[in-house]
């Protein structure tokens, strides 16, 4: 799937897409649509092996996808998708506040690690921590809880562009190599990111404490049995 640059929903504006080819094939025929999201299909049009699609709306943060289906004259046939992030570059404040979730953009101005990950990827992962920080956190850390755990489990996936980023652990190296980077660390640092630990990123020792302000402390059972881990509903809220 390729992904083309995140769209503002006020903007109407031309995409285009390249047809794959073999060196002295053509397309014989081909197709364009949309598959999910809100985005209109102003006009489309190809020439050769170029598709050029006008489109307009969609609404903020979703992720509108399309599927390109072309024929050759060398007899081949094949498919691809297109997908495009909604957001808006006109943000009212960076730092946010009450309730409102944030979007890849206000994720990437507070890492700039993630610059380069894709913006639909981004919001999986913010989508995907929404399970965890809710509202009943308190609406200064809501969005900077989202943000947090997001970023941590990016890091975890091997997303991220400076090296403690990729690596996933900002600490606890015993050894460096140079050339060919070999970098070793000891069992604990090792052990935090094979269990998906918090303390495996900064972002997610961060996330440790924001979660702690808003969700920690024991939790009383009705029959007077003191119960939970280091928080009341564990790592994640």
């Amino acid at each position: 799937m390729q992904t083309w640059p995140p769209k503002d929903p006020d903007a109407v504006l031309d995409y285009l897409y390249t047809i794959p080819l073999d060196e002295g094939d053509s397309v014989v025929s081909s197709t364009f649509e949309r598959l999910v999201g809100t985005i209109e299909i102003e006009s489309s049009s190809r020439t050769a092996a170029e598709w050029t699609v006008e489109l307009s709306g969609g609404e903020e943060g979703e992720t509108s996808v399309f599927r390109i289906a072309w024929v050759t004259a060398a007899g081949r046939t094949d498919d691809d998708s297109v997908s495009l992030f909604v957001s808006s570059n006109e943000f009212e404040a960076l730092i946010l506040t009450g309730y409102v979730k944030p979007l890849p953009a206000h994720l990437q101005t507070r890492y700039p690690a993630f610059i380069a990950v894709d913006a639909a990827v981004i919001q999986y992962w913010l989508t995907d921590a929404e399970r965890f920080v809710t509202t009943a956190w308190t609406e200064g850390d809501y969005a900077a809880g989202l943000m947090a755990l997001a970023a941590h489990n990016m890091t975890l996936a091997g997303l991220g562009t400076d090296a403690a980023a990729l690596i996933g652990i900002p600490s606890g190296i015993t050894r460096m190599k140079s050339g060919t980077l070999e970098l070793g660390f000891t069992n604990d640092a090792a052990n935090a990111r094979l269990n998906g630990d918090l303390s495996a990123s900064r972002y997610g020792q961060e996330y440790a404490a924001l979660l702690r302000r808003n969700r920690g402390g024991p939790l009383v059972q009705p029959t007077g049995t003191l119960c939970g881990g280091p928080y009341t509903y564990g790592y994640y809220g």
